[in-house]
């Protein structure tokens, strides 16, 4: 009796869990606070799930017979385990789960494929009546439990996982066969798409031809997808393609299509160019960009996110590194590594400014706190979680605000190389931490708000962006009108205005966060307030005269 009254009462348990965790899930109103497409904390917490849960199906599928009760369930766990060694390839389990966590969370298709695993693969098995009896484990508990905390990988994270890998498609003009194949730029992973995510892999038309048309090769050979049925919609997405192009507007900036009609041939669409790499190769130079046109704004993000630099010879002439020690009486003793990015504006990039502990020490403070990131509305700051589907995309990280009592070392270090006032709270606001996952972005913006606040002591000024560490693969911050972006280098920052010294708004500085190719990425932002600089940061007799960067003192 007193073991059928365990069992009942470990049933109860399950479907109260599975009951809340569904509901958490399919409500968007999760009892804690996992965003397993955005913090790579969470991303990580699903992975090593995820290997545990892989590693004790393996075992079970092995050595015991209780599979055997129940043919489906051992069929839905050969399917999940087949998704998991295809996806990942740590068959041998040899590197602990932490590692491997970390392996597969840093690579964008092995953790689009974990979140697809777990909504439609984990969740469809836990929630076969029979489960349960057959997995009396401690696992079984555990999976249970874990969804219960932190909520099911819900539609939206399938969406954004979506965005995130069509995201780096578009940013680094990765081809098709070879991003599906595992080939991210010279980095040959062990994650592959099958058929069903190169089918669900779909954004403009161009996109979703090319990835039909790798459905239909995979499908051909893992079966888990109708060929008919793919060539039906692949027909279907050509005879769109060819009904909306127009060799007279083919340039236009909003083009979703290749250079010319398609043919109903299989790989036609490899001999086709996309207007989108038409666009890549036109844009050059900072001067040709015209501001009537913002969405060469836009276009020039993703082609300098893709490696390019659109700065003249004669812009180039013009940079130069340098050791700083003048700026502080400390730079005396360890002048500080400064390098010009650009000229006119100015824009620099400082190097090891932060040291690896206090580098640790910051994304150790804000870790447990990280919430998705607002985006800046005329009205007010709204959450990320709260805007339309388009907006949603141009800002996937999650973020958190240091004390200022915490960035109080942080602001006495800019304030010695910038010379502005930082560490007072009438000075700057809080030092902003950000994180971004793999496919991470901030599509191009300025630091100026919106509407000025009035308990705030005027506009940003100017921007000190830190670095807290190295990216694999991606992650740049791109400044569209000037043609160049800054690399991540761990401890280091960039430093620019905002506004012109008369008080205007500079557009020049438009900048935007290239999404993380593979890896994370940690940085922060600390915005300078204009109005107690004004004995250092004078207004000038010109307009739209800028402020300039020394150099040991002297304006070159």
């Amino acid at each position: 009796m007193c073991g059928l009254s365990s069992r009942i009462s470990i049933k109860i348990f399950v479907l109260i869990s599975l009951t809340l965790a569904l509901f958490s899930s399919s409500t968007n109103c999760r009892l804690t606070r996992h965003f397993y497409t955005k913090s790579i904390g969470d991303l990580k917490d699903l992975a090593g799930l995820d290997i545990e849960i892989s590693e004790y199906f393996t075992q079970v599928y092995l050595a015991s017979e209780s599979l055997n009760q129940d043919l489906e369930i051992k069929h839905l766990v050969e399917v999940y385990l087949q998704d998991f060694y295809e996806t990942s390839g740590f068959a041998d389990f040899s590197d602990a789960i932490l590692t491997t966590a970390v392996k597969i969370s840093h690579n964008p298709i092995c953790s689009y494929r974990l979140i697809r695993r777990a909504i439609y693969l984990l969740r469809h098995l836990v929630l076969r009546a029979s489960f349960f009896r057959i997995f009396q484990s401690k696992m079984a508990r555990k999976i249970f439990h874990f969804f219960l905390e932190n909520g099911w990988p819900s539609n939206r994270d399938s969406i954004e996982s979506n965005f995130a890998i069509l995201s780096i498609q578009q940013a680094h003009a990765f081809d098709v066969d070879q991003f599906a194949n595992g080939l991210l730029a010279t980095v040959q992973t062990n994650c592959t798409f099958d058929s069903i995510s190169c089918h669900e892999l779909r954004q403009d038309m161009a996109s979703q031809i090319q990835w039909l048309e790798k459905a239909i090769e995979k499908a051909e050979n893992d079966g888990k997808t109708s060929v008919p049925f793919l060539k039906l919609l692949l027909r279907k997405a050509i005879n769109k393609h060819n009904n909306v192009f127009d060799a007279d507007t083919m340039l236009d900036l909003q083009s979703p299509c290749f250079d010319r009609e398609l043919k109903h041939i299989p790989g036609d669409s490899k001999t086709a160019k996309k207007v989108h790499t038409i666009l890549y190769e036109t844009l050059q130079g900072k001067q040709s960009v015209a501001a009537s046109v913002p969405r060469t704004n836009y276009w020039r993000h993703w082609a300098l996110c893709s490696g390019k630099n659109f700065q003249t010879e004669e812009e180039k002439s013009q940079l130069f590194c340098w050791y700083e020690f003048k700026a502080h009486p400390r730079f005396q003793i360890g002048p500080v590594k400064m390098e010009f990015l650009n000229r006119d504006p100015d824009m620099v990039q400082i190097y090891e400014i932060l040291s690896e502990k206090e580098t640790l020490d910051l994304i150790r403070n804000t870790s447990a706190t990280m919430l998705p990131s607002s985006v800046q509305h005329i009205d007010m700051p709204i959450r990320e979680d709260q805007l339309d589907p388009y907006e949603k995309k141009s800002r996937t990280s999650v973020n958190s605000w240091l004390p200022r009592s915490v960035d109080l070392i942080a602001s006495r270090k800019i304030e010695a190389i910038t010379g502005l006032h930082v560490a007072r709270e009438i000075d700057s606001e809080l030092l902003q931490v950000a994180s971004y996952t793999v496919g991470g972005v901030f599509q191009p913006h300025h630091d100026e708000l919106v509407q000025e606040d009035k308990d705030l002591p005027g506009q940003r000024i100017a921007t000190f962006m830190f670095y807290f560490n190295e990216v694999e693969l991606g992650g740049r911050t791109s400044f569209p009108f000037l043609g160049v972006a800054a690399t991540p280098a761990t401890g280091s920052a960039i430093f620019w205005y905002n506004l012109y010294t008369d008080g205007y708004s500079d557009p020049m500085v438009d900048h935007g966060a290239c999404p993380v190719i593979m890896g994370e990425k940690w940085s922060a932002n600390k915005w300078i307030h204009e109005q107690t600089q004004f004995l250092d940061r004078k207004c000038t007799l010109k307009r739209k005269e800028r402020f300039q960067i020394p150099c040991n003192g002297v304006v070159r």
